[in-house]
């Protein structure tokens, strides 16, 4: 396989703050992209699936993360819809030691 390409903003702690990236780990791979857990603003254990291309869905297996910026309206304390925008796979250094579902390093 070959080398992941970043985007800069990925690799930059400040930047990633900026544009509010978060590593969020594949909890499965499904046909049609990525599974990844929800934060609790939108309930406890809520997941999403993150449609991705065949090509870029192969990059991932469950366990890995993944960088996402994710978007959402909040009503009464619980999100009601949200948009995705994925960045790529998270660069080494940004994954979670401690094996968080999301982690906003």
């Amino acid at each position: 396989m070959s080398e992941t390409k970043y985007n800069e903003i990925q690799l930059n702690k400040l930047y990633r703050r900026q544009f509010d990236i978060c590593a969020f780990q594949v909890l499965s791979v499904t046909q049609e992209g990525i599974v990844i857990q929800l934060p609790k603003v939108f309930g406890e254990n809520k997941t999403t699936e993150i449609p991705l291309s065949s090509k870029t869905k192969a990059l991932y297996k469950v366990g890995d993360y993944a960088d996402l910026t994710l978007s959402y309206t909040v009503t009464d304390g619980t999100a009601s819809s949200f948009q995705a925008k994925y960045w790529g796979p998270t660069p080494a250094q940004f994954v979670p030691a401690s094996g968080e579902k999301i982690s906003k390093a």
